[in-house]
């Protein structure tokens, strides 16, 4: 959990002047309505009320919590004691999702927009909303997309089948055709490694055969199609 307000920050009204006992509102991220949990300890141990309510200077207590926020700060009522005027709206605010990049994803965690986790199958996925709950990533494509890795080729790592690779001599691309592969210098191994640019240009392609391609340029207002033929070969 990280410190969403910081220590010693004061707030201001639309005059420049402190916003005196102003207040502070929690919501879910895209949401004025869905109220969000904040609390006074790093532990969550300790709720805040929600709006929380700023001091004589306009400084906030302290101020923790778990992934994004929607915080809204609006004046005080003198009489009434209680949120006034709507000063501004800050979205997203915070942003910890409470462990590191690339940790095995848990669903009692709240992810970020960016985040990258391992999934149970292995694979690495990166979250596409913020306030990522519970969605597990390797069945919901709709809140996380599939990472994959580019590596320089490396002697001393054990690649395994699909991993892709850049050659250190020749600089090309490579993914491997085994597992497991160590030690196997992608340009002088075709039995342990495929060119990246021929298997990709080789695929569904079950032999020689011929092939066009449109391609379509702009030129102006006009886009102009020229057909190239040519041949492409399935290598094994």
């Amino acid at each position: 959990m990280s410190r969403l307000i910081e220590p010693f920050k004061q707030f201001f009204d639309g005059a420049g002047n402190p916003l005196i006992n102003g207040w502070l509102s929690f919501y879910q991220t895209d949401s004025n309505t869905i109220e969000k949990a904040t609390y006074a300890d790093s532990n969550e141990t300790s709720a805040n009320p929600n709006p929380l309510q700023l001091d004589s200077e306009g400084r906030c207590p302290d101020c923790f919590g778990t992934g994004s926020y929607r915080v809204i700060t609006s004046t005080n009522d003198a009489l009434l004691n209680v949120p006034s005027i709507q000063v501004q709206v800050k979205d997203p605010v915070g942003g910890s999702s409470g462990t590191s990049d690339f940790s095995d994803w848990n669903g009692g965690t709240v992810y970020d927009l960016g985040s990258i986790v391992k999934g149970s199958d292995g694979s690495y996925y990166e979250s596409l909303a913020y306030s990522n709950e519970n969605n597990d990533p390797t069945t919901t494509p709709t809140y996380w997309q599939h990472v994959a890795f580019l590596y320089l080729w490396n002697s001393t790592i054990n690649y395994a089948v699909s991993d892709r690779v850049t050659d250190t001599v020749d600089g090309f691309d490579y993914v491997s055709k085994v597992t497991p592969n160590v030690n196997k210098l992608p340009s002088s191994n075709a039995t342990y490694w495929e060119n990246w640019a021929v298997k990709a240009s080789t695929a569904g392609v079950e032999a020689e055969g011929a092939i066009q391609i449109a391609l379509v340029e702009d030129e102006g207002d006009t886009q102009i199609a020229r057909v190239i033929a040519g041949t492409i070969t399935r290598y094994s």
